[in-house]
């Protein structure tokens, strides 16, 4: 018999968006990327899902979405966050879903706790809300319900798992540590076998199965770097199954970054892991549900209840106390730290979650009744936080007692409320609890979140709730003495201004310099409903309040521009300096008007431009006496605009013509131009290749595709190398397609041009 093979990987990043706006801010210890998120995706996310098995010749043989093969649950948070940024791996995602469920007859996919509780710390109420949002999103993005669903660091006791089962999960994943005994027999600190699944049982007789994975082989996995040598990892899993006399199963678990993050290229590691397994006659490659219908579990495990009683996890030997007070644990820092700072940030969440129930119940009671149930909205905004409805079409689709509609004001009261207590929720994110300091990010992203939230409470309520946080927050010190405590980092990190006046100016800017196809109507979750050339009416779509505005510009004596916009219903004035906006902001500014540079650039004129420079090359190379600094000084720039308008735009010129243009003025730019010029041009055709490699998701056209193909070649032989990732990961399916709708000529060209053997 085949021993069964089960490798889940936890993939999640905790929510990073600025809450006042739904931006994602530039974060400068994640360069040379704009955040934290990009560089993961950039180095695991994306890797996973075409990974390349290379010959020995150093060519791509064959590429693997591995998440097909492996065991995965991805954070909702994370997966909000690639919608937006990246929506074709959003895609590849649920194509490995479908194929997951092809091969294996159940998805491979599991859900996760909607944003990384801690759930034996939850209240009961919000263990339920995490559960049913979470499953709720897992539904909206797959088509079909969860069968397992993965506990924010593995945290359990005995009520989450009827919760777990009043829901109808079937399964969860736990370390070996975590269970004391089976069928009342102690195991007296022993690890849990992880050969079988195992039954855990609730207080109220909830039953699902448990999962313990293997921790020896986790942990070479995530430290031990055996993602360097698959040959050497599948020699090990040789070795453990002959020392385990042929288990029917072995499995491990780990965080999903390993494989490619942590572990640079433990992608390709993984990939040609699998594909030894594979090809293996001893094992076999399954996933938990699949296993879980030809080896239900019959034996029932007792959860331990770890040091305060409260429940287990895989990352703290003392139950969870890691996540609500100085247990013990830390990663880093000097020795003299300690984590008093966790006891106090979490009372002050615990104090703002008792005052947003309060709040919350007091205002559903007055719009829909006595009889209404807060926490019954709450539940029912799942249809929100899953995007199977809006904010907007959500409130709409309640009632009153009297089955009227909601007031404008109504609805905007019940919007935000809900707003607020996401966002509290969002304040209890495990990564905020888990560090060595409170000043560390994810700490401070925790506090910015809890003063978000009471800050949207403060309009609804008496209580001053920001000045209780404040107060509350004052007792959580860091161990930085010039980080001052909580309150100190809430006042630093809480954005001030008006996000609205930002919103508006960002609109106004967009429409002045942007192409008409690159007109928006949202920034962040701020919405555009109107625009003249003096008002605008903004809303946000998650508290559906509208902004009334009027604005105008005034330029500034230093060159700069100044938005003064004034709120026509409060008569407040907001003066935003275009100067002092984000990094980002400025950025994406900065690309419209770098777009509308590139594009003026008309044929006429870069034939002018390429023929005049090869002729002043020409001259120069046999009379150096003709040379002057400042006939490249004042061309640089025009030439590389050219150079950008060829790659990018210039749709109707002849492919021939366009890459002997491109040859003539590169051929200047990396004689004169700087590193920094080289790059830009670099990044131009980089540029393209990505835009090439989603049209040719939808579309392949050998024509486009011989002329991508020679505006690869024109690059390289000018001494560029622009990144093809992309486009090798679309073309990849073309080539090996038994019904490849391109010829075999170019699927040779394509071969050889991009790596593939």
């Amino acid at each position: 018999m085949k021993t069964s093979i089960i490798i889940h990987g936890h993939f999640y990043q905790p929510p990073r968006e600025n809450p006042y706006t739904g931006l994602v801010p530039i974060q400068s210890s994640a360069k040379p990327y704009s955040n934290w998120n990009e560089a993961i995706y950039d180095t695991c996310y994306k890797p996973n899902t075409a990974s390349r098995y290379l010959n020995r010749a150093g060519k791509i043989e064959t590429m693997y979405n591995n998440y097909v093969n492996i065991s995965s649950n991805f954070g909702q948070t994370l997966l909000d966050w690639a919608d937006e940024a990246h929506p074709h791996f959003c895609t590849q995602l649920l194509k490995a879903d479908k194929l997951s469920i092809q091969r294996f007859g159940h998805s491979s996919f599991m859900a996760q706790g909607f944003n990384h509780t801690i759930l034996p710390l939850d209240s009961d109420s919000t263990k339920k809300i995490q559960v049913v949002w979470a499953i709720e999103s897992y539904k909206q993005r797959f088509g079909h319900s969860p069968e397992g669903i993965w506990l924010a660091e593995c945290a359990i006791d005995p009520k989450t798992v009827d919760i777990l089962a009043q829901n109808n999960i079937r399964f969860v994943i736990l370390a070996p540590w975590q269970g004391v005994a089976i069928d009342g027999v102690p195991r007296n600190g022993k690890p849990m076998p992880c050969d079988r699944p195992f039954l855990i049982e609730g207080p109220q007789g909830g039953r699902i199965s448990a999962f313990f994975y293997d921790g020896e082989f986790a942990s070479s996995i995530s430290f031990g770097h055996m993602l360097r040598d698959a040959d050497a990892m599948f020699a090990r899993l040789c070795q453990v199954q002959k020392e385990r006399n042929n288990p029917a199963l072995i499995t491990w678990a780990t965080d999903g970054e390993i494989y490619g993050h942590h572990e640079p290229f433990g992608d390709m590691g993984l990939a040609a892991f699998l594909r030894k397994v594979s090809e293996s006659k001893d094992f076999e490659i399954d996933n938990f549900a699949s296993y879980l219908d030809k080896h239900p579990a019959t034996e029932v495990a007792t959860l331990g209840l770890g040091d305060d009683g409260k429940g287990t996890s895989w990352s703290c030997t003392h139950g969870v106390g890691r996540w609500e007070r100085d247990c013990g644990c830390h990663t880093g820092g000097p020795d003299t730290w300690n984590q008093k700072w966790r006891g106090p940030l979490r009372k002050a969440f615990n104090n703002l979650e008792t005052s947003a129930r309060e709040i919350f119940d007091q205002k559903v009671r007055e719009i829909f009744g006595e009889d209404k149930d807060y926490e019954d909205l709450i539940l029912a905004f799942s249809s929100v936080v899953s995007h199977r409805q809006t904010v907007q079409q959500f409130v709409q689709s309640l009632e009153k007692a009297d089955g009227s509609s909601l007031s404008y004001a109504e609805g905007m009261t019940i919007a935000s409320m809900l707003e607020a207590f996401k966002n509290v929720m969002f304040a209890y994110t495990s990564c905020g609890f888990f560090f060595n300091d409170l000043s560390g990010i994810e700490p401070r992203q925790n506090i910015v979140y809890a003063m978000y939230a009471a800050d949207i409470l403060d309009h609804f309520s008496d209580l001053n709730v920001t000045k209780k946080l404040l107060e509350d927050l004052a007792k959580a010190k860091s161990n930085i003495p010039t980080e001052g405590t909580g309150a100190d980092l809430a006042k630093k990190d809480t954005p001030k201004g008006s996000n609205y006046a930002n919103a508006c100016a960002y609109f106004v800017l967009n429409r002045r310099f942007a192409n008409p196809e690159d007109y928006i109507d949202h920034w962040g979750f701020f919405k555009l409903l109107e625009l003249d050339e003096k008002t605008a009416k903004v809303q946000n779509s998650r508290t559906l309040k509208i902004y009334d505005l009027t604005y105008e510009s005034n330029p500034k004596a230093n060159g700069g521009m100044e938005f003064v916009i004034r709120d026509i219903n409060t008569a407040k004035v907001a003066k935003i300096n275009v100067g002092h906006a984000s990094e980002k902001t400025l950025q994406t500014i900065t690309s419209w008007v770098e777009d509308r540079l590139t594009e003026n650039m008309s044929e006429k004129f870069i034939d002018s431009l390429a023929e005049n420079i090869g002729t002043y090359l020409m001259l120069i190379a046999t009379n150096r006496s003709l040379a002057k600094d400042t006939i490249f000084m004042e061309n640089i720039g025009t030439c590389i605009k050219s150079i950008k308008s060829l790659v990018l735009d210039q749709p109707q010129m002849d492919i021939d013509k366009k890459i002997n243009r491109i040859k003539q003025l590169c051929f200047f730019v990396m004689i004169k131009g700087r590193n920094m010029d080289i790059q830009d041009i670099n990044d131009a055709f980089s540029r393209k290749f990505e835009q090439k490699a989603v049209e040719f998701i939808y579309k392949m056209d050998e024509k486009s595709c011989w002329e991508t193909l020679m505006l690869l070649r024109a690059a390289r032989e000018e001494g560029l190398n622009p990144d093809i990732t992309n486009l090798q990961n679309t073309i990849y399916q073309y080539i090996h397609s038994d019904d490849s709708p391109i010829s075999e000529e170019l699927r040779k060209a394509l071969r050889s041009e991009l790596n593939f053997s």
